[in-house]
């Protein structure tokens, strides 16, 4: 076999393989390789040769497209962690924003000083009234007791026994103090000391707010660990509490109450307890 022809043959053996030479020049090549051994055992090896560049790059081909649809997929993933993120802490901003103000309302008793309180309890009946014109007021508990009291004194009138005592609170022990009356409604606020214990209440708890109507009024509703709050929409005031089978409604006025419904009691007839 011409050694010349044979090196023409294997120079062309790579661009054969691959379909890029002429018809001429492949009956050339063809008829070379029906009478050469050698370049026929060539061809073969440059054939497994292709086949597993071809496979290797069919591997690499996939492998891109796996770690391609793994990205997308991580990106996707991030997408939805980072959305519920931003949607989790944009729901509990709007409740911190949201509960502070009725924080404020109801506990630090944004009020004034002119107001009225009944508080009725759903089950029984039961009333308690607290009434308030600038630094005096009373408060009808519902065991009848009535406290009455100003910047110095604090009278207890025992209604059922017709006796009374005063305390006078100039008098009072270095250390102890004796706040004026104020708004004691019990619910979820009453157990939070201070905005920071707020702000943990609302990330580690779920609580519901929604708004529905109730007494006539649009009301906020909070739903809480089994507890269930109204609140007036216009008043920001808590008009009812249903806490464990307990139901409590609240009637707040504010700027009716007179000079007459805070005068000192009549306590003609009335028993003084010496303290």
């Amino acid at each position: 076999m011409n050694k010349l022809e044979c090196k023409i043959v294997q120079d062309l053996l790579p661009t054969y393989i691959e379909k890029l030479t002429s018809p001429e020049t492949n009956e050339f090549i063809e008829q070379h390789l029906k009478e050469c051994k050698e370049c026929q055992n060539t061809l073969e090896v440059m054939k497994k040769g292709t086949e597993i560049k071809e496979l290797k790059a069919k591997e690499q081909i996939n492998y891109l497209k796996k770690y391609k649809r793994k990205m997308l997929l991580s990106k996707i993933i991030i997408g939805i962690v980072i959305i519920s993120i931003c949607i989790f802490l944009g729901i509990k901003i709007y409740q911190w924003q949201f509960l502070s103000q009725i924080f404020d309302h109801n506990i630090n008793y944004e009020i004034g000083n002119n107001y009225k309180l009944i508080e009725r309890n759903g089950s029984d009946g039961a009333t308690k009234e607290v009434v308030c014109k600038e630094n005096i007021g009373y408060a009808k508990l519902v065991d009848g007791t009535i406290i009455w009291e100003d910047n110095n004194h604090k009278f207890f009138i025992l209604s059922n026994d017709k006796k009374y005592f005063e305390v006078d609170k100039n008098s009072l022990p270095s250390g102890v103090t004796d706040n004026f009356i104020t708004i004691q409604t019990q619910n979820l606020f009453n157990e939070i000391e201070n905005k920071n214990e707020l702000i943990q209440k609302i990330l580690l708890n779920h609580i519901d707010i929604h708004e529905e109507e109730y007494r006539d009024r649009q009301c906020y509703t909070i739903l809480y660990e089994g507890e269930k709050i109204w609140i007036d929409k216009e008043t920001n005031f808590i008009i009812r509490d249903d806490y464990q089978g307990k139901s409590i409604d609240y009637t707040i006025e504010i700027n009716t109450v007179t000079d007459e419904d805070v005068q000192f009691p009549d306590l003609q007839g009335y028993e003084e307890i010496i303290r």
